[in-house]
């Protein structure tokens, strides 16, 4: 008897009474957010900078950029030269400051020079962080052979994993 009631409760349990049920209401409900964050490297440059050179001398100016990055691998500056016709003579260096909270400046790196561009790396071992206000600063030499005139040279910077 008592096996037979436990099978009718059960088959009650597992199929109703062919009564639909309706929603319980609660006090609570939740919702499942899901928040997904994208890999982001960004940097943003200040003003440009122009230098003024006596022929035969040199000129220093400074301007800022801004670093962000939530990469776990880390990242590095590197800086380009683009310029057409560039004259001998004229030389260009820049050196970045580093993040204080990671990063290493590797101190300042010829980008022109004789009429050759080169590409170097700036800043190395950045890890993820977010910073403004830091340094660039930008020097210029001239030989006197350097005609006078004004030199239009466009420095492109890139971050990228190390």
């Amino acid at each position: 008897m008592a096996a037979r009631l436990f099978i009718s409760l059960l088959a009650i349990g597992l199929f109703g009474r062919g009564v639909p049920v309706k929603a319980q209401s609660a006090a609570e409900a939740r919702h499942t957010v899901t928040i997904r964050v994208e890999e982001t490297s960004q940097i943003e440059l200040g003003e440009g900078a122009e230098l003024t050179i006596d022929r035969g001398g040199t000129a220093r100016e400074t301007s800022t950029y801004t670093v962000l990055t939530n990469r776990s691998v880390a990242q590095s500056i590197g800086a380009s030269i683009e310029v057409e016709d560039p004259p001998d003579g004229l030389t260009l260096q820049a050196e970045m400051q580093a993040p204080q909270a990671s990063g290493t400046s590797t101190g300042a790196q010829i980008l022109l020079e004789e009429g050759s561009v080169t590409s170097r790396t700036l800043v190395e071992e950045i890890g993820q962080l977010s910073q403004s206000g830091l340094e660039i600063t930008y020097e210029a030499t001239s030989t006197p052979e350097v005609s006078p005139g004004t030199y239009a040279i466009n420095v492109v910077y890139t971050i990228t994993e190390e």
